[in-house]
């Protein structure tokens, strides 16, 4: 995935994060990044 993919990907989950606390948050955006390299 490109920063421009990336971008929008974050873009597209920015309602959803603001109703998420920030340690569940980390985990699935740790859990996509992982996704993403491998």
């Amino acid at each position: 995935m490109d920063k421009l993919g990336l971008y929008q990907f974050i873009n597209n989950w920015k309602d959803y994060i603001t109703n998420v606390n920030e340690y569940e948050f980390k985990k699935i955006l740790i859990r996509c990044l992982m996704n993403i390299v491998n």
